[in-house]
């Protein structure tokens, strides 16, 4: 549900927040190898998922401003589909975990040196400098902005 409305004229906007909340968790009841069986919540309130629906807003500014056109996202995407690759997979849980290889492995379940061989590849082959916090923060909005886990 979306917010309580003490003037009529705030019902659009919180009509608007229970409807993304309700598409956010649907796309989250999404079944994985992981979680064979989701389960989504009886109820939900829009404040509970605010971070999570507020980064997919970012990915919509980045997509109408078009300032997507400048970085590797979906050049990695476009590899992953041709190549039959995870990388953004790997590259989302390497963010994720802060550039902590060992809890980036863990969460794809892998080896800590596959995650380094991972990142070492496309380092090489997409010129990405993920020693730059700067290039770190900037992919890792984009991936959560579009690919909400």
């Amino acid at each position: 549900m979306g917010g309580i409305a003490e003037q009529i004229r705030e019902l659009p906007r919180f009509r608007t927040e229970a409807v993304c909340t309700l598409q956010y968790l649907m796309r989250q009841q999404s079944v994985t190898r992981d979680n064979p069986t989701p389960q989504l919540p009886a109820a939900a309130v829009f404040e509970d998922y605010w971070t999570e629906l507020n980064l997919l807003e970012i990915g919509k500014y980045t997509a109408d401003k078009h300032l997507d056109k400048f970085d590797v996202i979906d050049a990695i995407r476009a590899y992953d589909a041709t190549h039959h690759t995870d990388f953004l997979i790997t590259l989302r849980a390497y963010f994720d975990s802060n550039a902590n290889v060992s809890t980036a492995a863990g969460r794809v379940h892998v080896h800590g040196n596959t995650i380094r061989y991972r990142i070492t590849r496309r380092t090489e082959e997409f010129h990405i400098d993920f020693d730059d916090p700067t290039t770190r923060l900037w992919l890792w909005l984009r991936l959560v902005s579009t690919d909400p886990m």
